[in-house]
């Protein structure tokens, strides 16, 4: 049984942890194929190797499988990579070991909220910047709890970077709409609901949908944004790639189109995620 998102934090916790241990040894298989997924992860890469120069020290919430975390240690990042889920930090210690990067990466498990417990091991202000990908946040009931935290360990004036799920998808909506699905046309539209973990697979966690102005104050008063851009605003959303298998000429225009608009006023909070950009006050 799915706890609902109202449940207490602690059960959503769990909830979240187990909903992606039991995907892990098939995640990587169902997600790095999807050419949606492949298109947002350059799109947010792309942008943290703008703001992080080689040798920056960076914290990321919910890694996941390590793909991102790998990429940037690559370019000469260093990084300590967390997550809660068991499984999925275990497939991140064998990409990292595979790699060859164990002396750039260095892997913790815990939750977004739980990143306070950092200022322990390695002191504040140690981090130039911090970064989510993907949604980790959407799942993180106490967002004050995780700003405090993030506040503490990221040195003033430094980044953090986070890409969410949004409350309001055009395409989403319509597509829906359109073959007369009511209830998925209109999920993201209060708030809360259970999101699937990703495109293909089935298990479902207690998930929040955000506007770029509700998360911006969820931030406050420890961070306040400087950036915000649309992502897969015209690109279909990863459940819906087969579109772009079906329309390849079609998607390369919606994919230059959505590169010069993404970030306009209004359009930025309509893609299936945003990728807000913040300052440590």
């Amino acid at each position: 049984m799915n706890a609902p998102p109202s449940a207490s934090p602690d059960v959503i916790r769990a909830q979240v942890a187990a909903g992606f241990d039991a995907v892990a040894s098939r995640y990587d298989w169902e997600t790095e194929g999807n050419p949606m997924v492949r298109w947002a992860r350059k799109e947010t890469q792309g942008l943290l190797l703008a703001r992080f120069p080689a040798g920056s020290v960076l914290l990321e919430l919910g890694c996941g499988t390590g793909v991102e975390a790998v990429a940037l240690a690559r370019a000469g990042l260093r990084l300590v990579a967390t997550d809660p889920s068991e499984a999925m930090l275990a497939q991140a210690a064998d990409r990292v070991c595979r790699a060859g990067l164990q002396g750039s990466i260095a892997l913790r498990r815990l939750g977004a909220g739980a990143a306070g417990l950092l200022l322990g091991e390695f002191g504040p202000g140690r981090f130039d910047g911090a970064y989510s990908g993907f949604g980790p946040l959407n799942c993180e009931p106490e967002l004050q709890r995780t700003a405090a935290a993030l506040h503490g360990l990221i040195r003033p004036g430094g980044r953090l970077i986070v890409s969410l799920i949004n409350r309001f998808h055009p395409f989403e909506s319509a597509w829906y709409a359109a073959h007369g699905d009511w209830r998925r046309a209109s999920r993201r539209w209060g708030g809360q609901a259970e999101g699937t973990v990703s495109p293909a697979l089935s298990q479902r966690v207690p998930t929040r949908y955000y506007t770029p102005r509700a998360f911006a104050r969820r931030m406050a008063p420890f961070f306040r944004p400087v950036g915000c851009r649309a992502l897969l605003l015209l690109l279909p959303p990863p459940y819906l790639a087969h579109l772009v298998t079906r329309h390849p000429r079609l998607a390369t225009r919606a994919a230059r189109v959505e590169r010069r608009i993404a970030g306009w006023p209004v359009l930025r909070g309509l893609g299936d995620h945003f990728i807000m950009e913040l300052e440590r006050v």
